[in-house]
């Protein structure tokens, strides 16, 4: 080393060198300033965007839970205003299994409820009041609870009629006609303070036919909520909450603060950055607060498809950042105090060696301050602590390029790509892993669900259109089960298929009778009549469940072509089961197995199509009543020729009653035919009643025979009524005005009750002939 320096001040002189050392700390010093400025700046942004990254994690995780419930509610919202193809007296039943289904298989539900008005989907409020499901108006009110893993109804039934709609959460859905979520709130469905538990409540209206008809909802833990925003942040002393539009808090670290508004949690610069309470200021990114002890971070969350926000914030301690500068002011200190010591005694050869590689470093450095990533590597090969910057600079500008690519390869929905972080304490590397991981598992949501919402769609799709078939051919039973049969062979793409009409006009032989046979789209013309337990449809019949196999056994129809032949590997048998009894079978043939979605189709269809058939019988079977009762009143007319014949002193009292027992059957005949007729025995119940006034009704006449005159007149006079019956009793003719109430409908009838006497002279019946003079009364 002395003869390195005695050559030096041979060559330049003691005075040369020190100024050459002097300009050479200078500069090193300012170059190290230079290195720190652009680092310091590095490392702040870094920071921050980590921060931001991070708290946009937490968002989406909230979000994505939120919208689970959400999912949930727009799922009964749609449930409950479909319900037009399920019969009315099933449609409560219907609901609150669904409703009590839904809480079974969702374990961080608390509760599911409904709350509708009183005609929101049937008309039987009358034979509902005061049960349980129901309140003292009658209409349909459920509520189910988890209560130790055990679904639970509520036997809560609300006598006051006034309280029945008067909830908050209730009267805002009605006039906001949106879905909304409910503030925290700490809640025992049991009433003990053992039970208590904190929730949120989400809840939607339910609109049919453009009509508010009530209001569905679910409660969920809060709990799931507390724990995402809970889980460590990368920083310590940090944490994560949220705040609603209110400026209260949601969900937080300290369970004591949920429920107070930010500034009682000491959180008041956030709650006066949101603004003041119901401004529902949005946050389109991360908002970062600078503040001197703190970094206040703030995202908004929009909840679901509603107009309402939650507010995510996070504080994180400056000292995150402090502390990084801290660490690279010490390295660049001692690294210019190294650099400083080897400049003294070899300033002369580290001039020429040092410059050229800092202002490698420093262009990579200034580059990477400004957001660009250079592709090329530093060519510094020195083992010294340039060296050692150097390859860190390229190690970090490597690992930046590669988060970049990452970051950008996920940005255009590449979510199979892989990335390994640089050690186990990367951060920002681990931080989007578990952004791509969440992003990953939000897709697969999203997929499973799409599937369940076309599968959904098109099994509604499907009822629909059986109903329209259902509607268009009730009047003949062939017909009708031909329709249906195509239909059920072109939608379900099956190749063949027959349907069988329970036969019982003999008791003591039941058969089934194949009424419609199609294979490959086309009528087959086939006659078989099958016993119960007899095949497959008749074990169907007997046993009452649907029979699906997929391994068919021998002597099963072979499908023929001009090529050859070829038996179907799979058939399905689902009985026609109405009011507990089975009036028919449908069977179906395919070639490979039936999907799910058909299956569930087919039962669905069953119930309509089972209790259209019953409807078409029951119609058959009053037609040949009228006909028989035709033919015994020409019978009866005919004795009583003979008798007239033979009683010549009664000639003159029978002539007038035959005359005025025809007249009567004649405008009887024709007013069946044109206008609504009723009959009532002679104490007021009803023993017949013709479609006409059916159809006006909307009901079905199992539904009216033996109910009482006057049950559909809320605003009835029992006394009244029963003088009216006296006088009928006493062969008075009455002419009354009735208004009826059918639940979705008011009708004003011109009614006239006219009493009918036998020989004796005694009232056996009233004929009811009633006129709607609705639209003249209004």
């Amino acid at each position: 080393m002395r003869k390195i320096i005695q050559r030096i001040q041979s060559r330049l002189g003691v005075r040369v060198i020190f100024r050459i050392a002097f300009i050479a700390v200078v500069i090193v010093f300012l170059f190290i300033l230079l290195i720190v400025n652009q680092a310091n700046k590095q490392v702040t942004t870094a920071t921050k965007e980590q921060i931001r990254v991070i708290a946009k994690q937490y968002s989406l995780l909230v979000r994505s839970e939120v919208n689970n419930y959400f999912q949930i509610i727009q799922f009964l919202q749609q449930t409950f205003e479909n319900v037009d193809s399920i019969p009315s007296n099933r449609r409560r039943a219907y609901l609150s299994s669904v409703l009590k289904n839904i809480l079974e298989n969702k374990n961080d539900l608390l509760a599911t409820w409904a709350t509708l008005e009183v005609y929101g989907i049937d008309s039987l409020a009358n034979t509902f009041k005061n049960r349980v499901g129901s309140t003292a108006l009658g209409n349909f009110n459920y509520l189910f609870y988890n209560q130790n893993s055990r679904v639970v109804l509520s036997s809560y039934v609300e006598n006051n009629p006034g309280q029945v709609f008067s909830g908050e959460i209730y009267e805002t859905i009605r006039n906001l006609k949106l879905s909304i979520i409910t503030e925290p709130d700490l809640f025992s469905y049991t009433t003990k303070a053992e039970d208590l538990v904190w929730r949120i409540r989400v809840a939607s209206p339910v609109v049919r036919k453009k009509t508010f008809a009530g209001v569905v909802g679910i409660d969920v833990r809060l709990d799931k909520i507390v724990d995402i925003v809970t889980e460590p942040t990368p920083w310590p002393n940090s944490f994560v909450f949220l705040v609603n539009q209110e400026g209260k808090i949601v969900a937080h670290r300290d369970k004591k603060l949920i429920g107070k508004t930010a500034e009682q949690a000491g959180l008041g610069t956030i709650g006066s950055f949101i603004g003041k309470s119901g401004s529902k200021r949005v946050i389109q990114d991360v908002e970062l607060i600078l503040q001197p002890l703190n970094i206040n971070v703030l995202t908004s969350i929009q909840l679901g498809n509603t107009e309402q926000y939650w507010y995510l914030g996070m504080i994180v301690p400056t000292f995150v950042i402090n502390k990084q500068r801290a660490e690279l002011i010490h390295f660049s200190l001692w690294l210019g105090i190294l650099g400083l010591l080897v400049i003294i005694f070899l300033s002369y050869i580290i001039i020429n060696r040092v410059i050229k590689p800092l202002q490698s470093v420093t262009r990579v450095l200034s580059d990477l301050s400004f957001g660009k990533i250079n592709n090329e590597e530093l060519s510094i090969n020195s083992r010294d602590e340039i060296g050692l910057l150097a390859k860190g600079v390229d190690e970090l500008n490597k690992g930046m390029r590669e988060m970049a690519l990452f970051a950008s390869e996920i940005g255009k929905g590449n979510l199979q790509i892989e990335y390994t972080p640089r050690c186990e304490q990367d951060a920002l590397g681990n931080a989007l892993l578990e952004m791509r991981d969440n992003l990953v598992k939000l897709r697969k949501n999203e997929e499973e669900q799409r599937k369940i919402d076309e599968k959904n769609r098109w099994i509604s799709e499907g009822i629909n259109r059986l109903g329209e078939i259902l509607r268009q051919y009730n009047q003949n039973i062939q017909e009708l089960t031909y329709e249906v049969l195509r239909y059920f062979v072109d939608y379900l793409e099956v190749v063949q298929g027959g349907i069988y009409i329970k036969n019982d006009d003999d008791p003591l032989n039941v058969t089934y009778d194949l009424t419609a046979a199609v294979a490959f789209g086309r009528q087959k013309l086939l006659s078989a009549k099958i016993k119960p337990e007899e095949g497959l449809v008749g074990r169907c019949a007997a046993e009452e469940e649907m029979i699906y196999l997929t391994d068919l056994p021998e002597g099963y129809p072979m499908i023929r072509s001009g090529l050859g032949g070829a038996t179907p590997d799979t058939t399905i048998v689902v009985p026609l089961k109405a009011n507990g009894e089975v009036l028919g079978v449908v069977e179906l043939m395919s070639f490979g197995s039936l999907e799910d979605r058909k299956i569930e189709l087919l039962q669905k269809a069953a119930e309509d199509m089972a209790t259209t058939i019953s409807n078409v019988r029951i119609n058959t079977k009053t037609q040949k009543l009228l006909e028989q009762s035709q033919q015994q009143s020409e019978l009866l007319a005919a004795k009583e020729e003979e008798m007239r014949q033979t009683l010549e002193e009664m000639q003159a009292t029978k002539e007038e009653a035959e005359s005025r027992f025809e007249q009567i059957s004649s405008l009887v005949s024709a007013l069946n035919q044109v206008a609504m007729v009723a009959e009532f025995d002679p104490f007021g119940y009803i023993t017949n009643i013709n479609d006409n006034f059916l159809r006006l009704l909307g009901v079905n006449r199992e539904q009216m025979i033996g109910r009482k005159q006057g049950m559909f007149d809320k605003n009835l006079d029992l006394k009244e009524n029963e003088r009216m019956w006296y006088r009928l009793r006493s062969g008075e003719t009455v002419n009354v005005t009735q208004k009826i109430d059918t639940g979705f409908k008011t009708i004003i009838l011109s009614e006239t009750y006219v009493p009918i006497k036998n020989a004796a002279g005694n009232v056996v019946k009233v004929i009811n002939i009633a006129t709607d003079v609705t639209k003249y009364q209004n």
